[in-house]
C-alpha cells in the first residue's frame, strides 16, 4: 500500500481487458477501458475484499477494526449527513 500512495501519478490511457470465460478455455472476449477506470474498481473491489475481512474478525473476536474499515467512502458521506 505505501508504494501505491508513494508511486509517482500515472497518466490515464486507454486499456484492452482481455480473457477467456467460456467453460472450454476458447472464445477470447476482450473489453476496452481505461488505466483510471481499472484503478478504481480494484480500489472498489478492496473495500468489499475487507468488508468481508471484517465480518470474519469480528466474528472470531480477533481484533478491534476501525469503524470505516471495509466501508465505501460514500457509504460514510451518506451516514455523516443523515447524523447531523
Amino acid at each position: 500500500i505505501n508504494a501505491l500512495l508513494t508511486a509517482p501519478a500515472r497518466s490515464d490511457r486507454p486499456i484492452v481487458l482481455a480473457g477467456y470465460y467460456d467453460e472450454q478455455g476458447k472464445d477470447r472476449i476482450e473489453i476496452e477501458s481505461n488505466y483510471y477506470r481499472e484503478r478504481l474498481y480494484n480500489l472498489e473491489h478492496a473495500i468489499h475484499h475487507m468488508a468481508l475481512i471484517k465480518i470474519g474478525v469480528n466474528a472470531m473476536q480477533a481484533a478491534a477494526l476501525p469503524a470505516g474499515f471495509g466501508v465505501a467512502p460514500a457509504t460514510i458521506r451518506y451516514q455523516n449527513s443523515c447524523a447531523q
